[in-house]
């Protein structure tokens, strides 16, 4: 086939394997007969698209991590550690406000429009609640992709 079809069932073996599951699984959670995915996991047929995005939601990952290895932040799961940070560091949910915030803001711009103005953490703070959010939403994707 082609090389970019080649890279992309290379890789999505390879979280297939990190997800510890099998061709014959995939093809029946996504419905699709097992001798059609060995034909695109084995390159003699095309991967088409459609199948490809089946496959990314039932590894529980998105196709960022896939085709490039690392994880694009998603919408909800960012959220949630942006939560689970804020309880961290004794904020949630005594000083946590409505915000206005959107999901193309910076994670610290996002953490800081949580908080009222007169209790917004320092720079520094800032900065090591960023890395925890990370850390956070990091493991939560860890902890999916294995359990898928």
């Amino acid at each position: 086939m082609d090389e970019i079809n080649d890279q992309l069932v290379a890789r999505l073996k390879a979280t297939m394997k990190l997800a510890k599951m099998s061709l014959k699984h995939m093809s029946e959670k996504i419905g699709l007969p097992y001798r059609s995915l060995q034909n695109y996991m084995s390159g003699k047929t095309r991967l088409p698209a459609d199948v490809y995005v089946l496959m990314c939601q039932e590894l529980g990952v998105d196709n960022q991590y896939v085709m490039q290895g690392n994880f694009h932040l998603e919408r909800w799961p960012l959220y949630d550690a942006i939560w689970v940070s804020l309880d961290r560091h004794g904020y949630w949910p005594e000083y946590v406000v409505k915000a206005d915030v959107e999901y193309d803001d910076s994670i610290s711009d996002m953490l800081s429009g949580y908080l009222p103005k007169r209790k917004r953490p320092k720079k520094v703070m800032v900065e090591r609640m960023v890395d925890d959010v990370l850390m956070t939403y990091h493991q939560e994707r860890e902890r999916l992709l294995k359990k898928a």
